[in-house]
Formats: C-alpha cells, sequence, structure tokens
C-alpha cells in the first residue's frame, strides 16, 4: 500500500475538526494539495501542514492508501470519519470521535482513544490497543441510533456507555467497562465484555446480546427477574466462540413494550448474586470519585471486584 505519514509538529490546547484525514479525502491529490487541505481548529481555519509534517507516496485509489499519524494527536478530532476504505494508523494516543461513521477500511490506534469511538459505525474495522474512554459503539447526543455494522476491538478498558443505542455490529471490550454498557441496544448488537461490568448492564435493550466474562454489578434490578437462568457453555458470539459456563439472562425485564428480549450472559462463578434468590447486590465502594477520569475509577472497581469475588 502507499502510505502517507502525517507527523503531529505540537500538542495545541484547542482541539482539530480533522475529518479531512481519510483515504478517501487523500486519494488522487498531490502532496502539496493534501498539505494545503483545510481543518477548523476553534474559530478558525488552518491548512494541514501548519499541524502535521506531510511525508509520503501519495495515489489515486483510496483502498490503496495507508495514512499514519505518526505521534500522539490527543486533540485531534474525528480522524478517519465516514471512510470507506483504506487504512489509518495512529502511533499514539487520538481525541474524539475516530472512525465515526465508518463503513469500511481499517483503523488502528496504538495507545489510547477518547470519546465516541466508532460512533454511528457502519462497517469496517477499529482496534484500539490501549483503552477508550465513553461511548464506544455508541450515538451522538440527541440521536437514537449508534453502530450498525462493523467490529471494534478495545484492548484495554472502556469507560460509560459501551453500545448506546447499538443497532449492530461487534464490540469486543478486552478489560473493564463503565455503567450502562448496552444502554438502550435495539437490534442484533453484540458486546463481548473480557473483565467486569459497573452498573445498569443492558439497561432498557429491546435487543442484542452481551457478554461479560467477569463479574457484573447488580443496579438494574430487573436484570435478576423472570430470567432463563440457565447455565450455556461455550457460547457463539460475534464470530466466535467463548470458552465457559455462562448464566443466560433477560436483560432490564422491566424495560416496555419489549422486555426480556436482549440477553445477558455472565460468568459462572462470579455472578451467582444475579440470580433470582441470591444476594441482591454487590455494593460499590462508595460514590464515584469527583474527578470522572476512567482509569481511577475502574481501578476502584477491578479491586472492589476483586475483592468480592474471593480471587487473587
Amino acid at each position: 500500500m502507499n502510505e502517507i505519514v502525517l507527523k503531529p509538529k505540537d500538542h495545541t490546547r484547542i482541539s482539530l475538526e480533522a475529518e479531512v484525514i481519510t483515504p478517501d479525502s487523500f486519494a488522487g491529490k498531490s502532496l502539496d494539495e493534501i498539505e494545503n487541505m483545510m481543518l477548523y481548529q476553534g474559530n478558525r481555519s488552518v491548512r494541514l501542514k501548519e499541524r502535521f509534517d506531510v511525508s509520503g507516496s501519495p495515489c489515486d485509489t483510496a483502498a490503496d492508501l495507508r495514512i499514519i499519524i505518526d505521534g500522539d494527536a490527543p486533540r485531534t478530532k474525528r480522524v478517519g470519519e465516514k471512510m470507506s476504505c483504506g487504512e489509518i494508523v495512529v502511533r499514539g494516543n487520538i481525541d474524539m470521535h475516530v472512525g465515526a461513521e465508518m463503513t469500511g477500511g481499517k483503523i488502528t490506534v496504538e495507545g489510547n482513544a477518547d470519546n465516541f469511538v466508532g460512533r454511528e459505525m457502519v462497517g469496517g474495522l477499529i482496534h484500539i490497543k490501549g483503552n477508550a474512554l465513553d461511548y464506544v459503539g455508541g450515538t451522538a447526543r440527541g440521536k437514537m441510533e449508534g453502530m450498525r455494522g462493523g467490529e471494534i476491538i478495545v484492548d484495554g478498558d472502556a469507560g460509560d456507555h459501551v453500545g448506546n443505542f447499538m443497532y449492530g455490529g461487534v464490540i469486543k471490550i478486552r478489560g473493564n467497562v463503565g455503567q450502562s454498557a448496552g444502554q438502550h441496544m435495539r437490534g442484533k448488537g453484540t458486546i463481548i465484555i473480557g473483565g467486569n461490568s459497573w452498573s445498569r448492564v443492558g439497561c432498557e435493550a429491546a435487543d442484542g446480546t452481551i457478554l461479560v466474562k467477569g463479574k457484573v454489578h447488580l443496579s438494574t434490578a430487573s436484570l435478576g427477574y423472570g430470567c432463563i437462568g440457565q447455565v450455556v457453555k461455550d457460547p457463539e458470539l460475534g464470530g466466535d466462540v467463548i470458552e465457559g459456563e455462562f448464566y443466560e439472562l433477560r436483560a432490564d425485564m422491566g424495560y416496555e413494550p419489549k422486555c426480556g428480549i436482549a440477553k445477558v450472559y455472565a460468568s459462572v462463578g462470579l455472578n451467582e448474586h444475579i440470580l433470582p434468590g441470591g444476594r441482591t447486590s454487590v455494593p460499590r465502594k462508595g460514590d464515584m470519585p469527583v474527578n470522572r477520569d476512567m482509569l481511577p475509577y475502574l481501578k476502584i472497581y477491578h479491586e472492589e471486584m476483586i475483592v468480592k469475588g474471593g480471587k487473587k
């Protein structure tokens, strides 16, 4: 593949609106034309070359183009927005809305990503090798349709509202997640959580599937009532066979008009508290810290779950 390399020049405090950084936009342009593409920063516009050193080999076909952001870009938003093909690699951290509304192609972030990874995504693959903040695969505020297709993989932890209003596709979080994972799920989407899930998992979910390999915090009161409660071994979800035994539960039995259609799979041995007649709750260790940074409160939660689960 031909490569265009963007080397960030500085770390400005004012965010850049960089939706033009896609293979679709770069294809068919010379290096000079790419350097002079416009970005918006606050109340002014800037040329791409004012914020990035640009080098590489342009090409005419977006599918044959790889864009490399060679370094941290923590205030660069909307990278890969609406891209349909090709590849983007970020060798560092990235700001909000990476891969928003993308329909194809691949984005790899080697660091951490801010809110709204894959917002309203339709197709393609996003791989975050670090952590992601809130609304992974979710929807923009004020809208009611999130991710519809494609796949998002987060190797670390994720924040709140993973898969908010999700209609389709697959989200795989290999670490822990914050509260309200799968909130308002509407379609046949799948969320696989490798660690623990904080409160209100599957709240008001009308459809879809959520699997938690770790511990589920019980604060959606209707999760354990009217549940199936059967044990399923090695379920196949998101194209993978998930090894282990899981309770199969109905999500949010109190949600009308489609209560109990969505499913939550919770690891056997760690989640007896969510079954009827079991312990009523796993108490949280005080209120969430005033500082809403994801990693500290996920760490507190993870440590609490280890203690409550009796694990070393």
